[in-house]
């Protein structure tokens, strides 16, 4: 019963004034024949992942992609390649660039995480804005600024127009992040969406996991700026497949009516918001102690915007940006509390091995960014082979709990690596973590959009997208300062200067220069070793409350209706 009554709560829709692409709200009804899914006429969609019994859901057991939606798939798995090298290619290049343009650890570890923090600000946004502007122009947008991003990076002679270049490519990676799966359900039914998205996490995961590698070898090789230099062949092609292949009918209205509808004070309360809050948490335990109150005020004026945010959104505004109604289902917002773990735990796996293997064990940028792929050996066919299955099966919690159990058995080995541990070892640990990722990389995104309304699966991946990354910002900043407090404490222990705790990065390349197995170089090595303890030891608590909370993820049906208001004009994608 309790099942039935969720349901109940969120099967019938009002459908707002603006034309039929637009938001529904889902609204309580207590119709039994809702409940069990047989079609009354009042809802063609019947109860919200139950497979309507008169026959009301089409069967895309077999559903195939045609040529446009080939088109379209293969460009956002370019951009989505680009985009995910970026938010980890400088891991490994980090100590290089501090050295060439005189940066703190500080400023340091801004150019790394400026990028996160600008594309968690513009995820929620991305579904909203493309509904009104259109999909084909708020990709090209967030192509264009992410190219200007990147531009300014290559032309930076200081750390200042680095970390600008780094918002801006962040905004722009941000808005491409989310309005790849915004188009995926446009164009993808939901039954095969896991399949075929499938596509575009195997780029985002080799992206993400060979970042570090392809930046280690670039700066040994040759100057840090090809880390972005190589950026632009993809981009300038995937603006001309976008404008090639991209095109959705929708209502058209005037830029006046366009700009009307934009929720501009939701947007006015939400950006300095989450900007505020994200700034307090990269700040605390790293640039300002937790009770401090330049961590404490920005935490809590942030924490009181967002709050304020929903409740605007919720009751105060036609056409919100953030749809209410994703949150009120457990099953949903379960799902994105897993998002928002897993997200934490990967990129700060992703972050912080490499420089446990350059500060630890001695390897260079190269080696260093090589140690991590492993993990890409079983995370990639994991996640493609993870995605059709759910597409043949229907089922996908299995996928969540099997993943959930096999990356908390990977991140408690973690904890065992040390500067003795033999490549054998660690080798397998990060085969075993890989797995577990993989396993995540659909079914997280599959449980958001099963357990909502059709119409608000757009708006459903964006806050997926937006929890993942703002997990992102939040575990790596977590692990900075774990890393940074824990290797404090260390040097104490070891008499030895404690401000190469607030240097730690840029310090590893005096620690090169050091002689090996010297007794000042053991020291040193031992205080990074524990400092990275610690870190794993968070990192394996995080993995287990995400598999307890994931125990709350309802097995809804992946039969529903492929039903958006932007629809591909095939006749002419000029292909």
């Amino acid at each position: 019963m309790g099942r039935q009554s969720s349901l109940m709560k969120r099967n019938s829709t009002y459908t707002g004034d603006h034309g039929p692409h637009k938001y529904a709200f889902t609204t309580r009804s207590e119709k039994p024949e809702m409940v069990l899914g047989i079609s009354s006429g009042t809802d063609e969609r019947g109860a919200i992942g139950v497979p309507d019994l008169n026959g009301g859901e089409e069967d895309y057991t077999n559903w195939e992609p045609g040529k446009e939606e080939w088109w379209i798939i293969g460009n956002l798995s370019l951009v989505s390649l680009v985009v995910a090298l970026d938010a980890t290619i400088l891991v490994s290049a980090l100590p290089a660039i501090s050295y060439a343009l005189h940066g703190s650890a500080n400023v340091t570890f801004w150019s790394a995480t400026s990028y996160l923090l600008a594309s968690a600000i513009i995820l929620p946004f991305a579904s909203s804005l493309s509904d009104i502007f259109g999909r084909r122009s708020s990709l090209l947008a967030s192509i264009l600024l992410f190219t200007a991003g990147t531009i300014i990076i290559v032309a930076s002679q200081g750390f200042t127009q680095l970390l600008i270049g780094r918002c801006v490519q962040g905004i722009g990676g941000g808005g491409i992040m989310a309005l790849v799966q915004v188009i995926y359900t446009d164009i993808v039914p939901l039954r095969q969406r896991a399949k075929y998205m499938a596509l575009i996490h195997v780029t985002w995961s080799f992206g993400s996991i060979a970042g570090p590698l392809i930046g280690g070898l670039i700066v040994l090789k040759a100057s840090w700026r090809w880390l972005f230099y190589i950026n632009f062949p993809i981009l300038a092609a995937s603006l001309v497949v976008t404008v090639w292949t991209v095109r959705f009918d929708m209502e058209r209205t005037t830029w006046r009516e366009k700009l009307r509808r934009v929720d501009w004070l939701g947007g006015a309360i939400f950006v300095p918001s989450i900007t505020a809050f994200l700034v307090a948490v990269t700040w605390g335990g790293w640039q300002y102690s937790w009770g401090s109150w330049q961590a404490v005020v920005p935490l809590l004026m942030g924490a009181l915007g967002i709050v304020a945010t929903f409740v605007y959104e919720k009751w105060g505004v036609k056409e919100p940006f953030i749809r209410p109604m994703v949150f009120q289902d457990r099953s949903t917002s379960s799902a994105l509390a897993c998002a928002f773990l897993q997200g934490m735990v990967l990129h700060g796996q992703l972050y912080y091995i490499p420089f446990f293997f350059e500060s630890v064990k001695g390897y260079n940028s190269l080696l260093a960014g090589i140690s991590i792929f492993p993990i890409a050996f079983t995370t990639i066919p994991a996640g493609a082979l993870v995605g059709v299955l759910i597409s043949r099966t229907g089922r996908f919690l299995w996928a969540v709990w099997g993943g959930f159990a096999v990356l908390t058995l990977g991140a408690c080995l973690l904890i065992f690596l040390d500067s003795t541990i033999e490549a054998f070892n660690w080798i397998l640990i990060f085969l075993v973590i890989g797995l577990g990722h993989g396993f995540l990389i659909s079914p997280l995104n599959i449980a958001v959009q099963t357990s909502c309304d059709t119409q608000d699966a757009p708006f459903a991946v964006s806050m997926f997208m937006f929890m993942r990354t703002l997990g992102t910002c939040v575990g790596i900043a977590m692990g900075s300062s774990v890393v940074q407090n824990s290797l404090a404490v260390q040097l104490s222990k070891a008499g030895l200067p404690l401000g190469v705790a607030s240097d730690a990065t840029a310090f590893i390349l005096e620690l090169w220069k050091m002689p090996v197995n010297s007794e000042l170089h053991l020291k040193f090595v031992s205080a990074y070793a524990g400092s990275f303890h610690s870190l794993f030891e968070v990192a394996a608590g995080l993995v287990l409350l995400g598999g307890v909370i994931s125990l709350l993820i309802e097995p809804y049906s992946i039969d529903k209706k492929l039903d958006s208001g932007h629809v591909l004009r095939k006749e002419e994608a000029g292909v």
